[in-house]
C-alpha cells in the first residue's frame, strides 16, 4: 500500500516538482533504514528474501511514477 500511495502522490503532486523528489527520497530512506536494522540484527537474508520478489517491481513502478510526475512539472515549466 505504501508504494501505491507514493506513486499516486507522485502523479498527483507532479506539477509542483519538489514534493516528488521529497516523496522519492523518503521512500528510499525508509527502505534503507529497514535494511540497516535487519542487517544489523543478522536478518539480511530474510530482508532480501522479502524485498526481491515484489520490491524490485514495485520500486521500479514508483520511480516511473516519479519520472512521470517530474515530466509533468517540466512540461508546465517549459511547454512545447
Amino acid at each position: 500500500m505504501n508504494n501505491a500511495r507514493v506513486a499516486a502522490l507522485c502523479l498527483a503532486l507532479g506539477v509542483l516538482g519538489a514534493p516528488v523528489i521529497y516523496l522519492l527520497f523518503n521512500n528510499v530512506a525508509n527502505l534503507a533504514i529497514i535494511a540497516s536494522i535487519m542487517i544489523r540484527h543478522d536478518h539480511a537474508g530474510h530482508f532480501w528474501g522479502l524485498i526481491s520478489p515484489h520490491g524490485l517491481l514495485e520500486l521500479t513502478a514508483v520511480f516511473v511514477a516519479g519520472g512521470v510526475g517530474l515530466r509533468l512539472f517540466w512540461s508546465w515549466i517549459a511547454p512545447g
